[in-house]
């Protein structure tokens, strides 16, 4: 005798695995202007245009993309350009392309040769609130 197939009890168990194992990503893709807070992201991809503000894991700014606002996240990497305020608080690279202006705090700073960095523009402090204090 065969078994019956799966009924929606296993679906929705399945469904519920699967997005357990997924990461909320958002790519804002190339030609695409968008204006958003964004919350509950673990991954942000900026090819197009994006003005926010949002905490993720994980931000990347490609070349020919475009991040204003202010941006709290562990990791970032910068090749295209990022305008406002940005706190990393592991590592911050900034590719050849790349092009950063505001108030910048990071824990650890990689700049490619090429990279530009302009404002105000400091390591991290200790405290939470250190990284977005004004800097003495």
């Amino acid at each position: 005798m065969s078994k019956a197939p799966a009924g929606p009890a296993t679906a929705g168990q399945e469904s519920k695995q699967n997005r357990s194992t997924e990461r909320r990503q958002l790519v804002v893709g190339e030609g695409i202007t968008l204006k958003a807070d964004i919350e509950h992201c673990e991954e942000l991809t900026v090819r197009g245009q994006l003005e926010s503000s949002l905490r993720s894991q994980r931000v990347e700014v490609v070349h020919g993309g475009v991040l204003k606002g202010r941006i709290d996240t562990d990791h970032a990497v910068i090749e295209g350009k990022l305008e406002g305020t940005l706190t990393v608080r592991t590592m911050l690279i900034l590719k050849r392309n790349g092009h950063l202006s505001g108030k910048v705090r990071y824990k650890r700073l990689e700049i490619e040769d090429g990279g530009t960095i302009a404002g105000d523009v400091g390591p991290l402090g200790e405290g939470a609130d250190e990284a977005t204090a004004p800097a003495s």
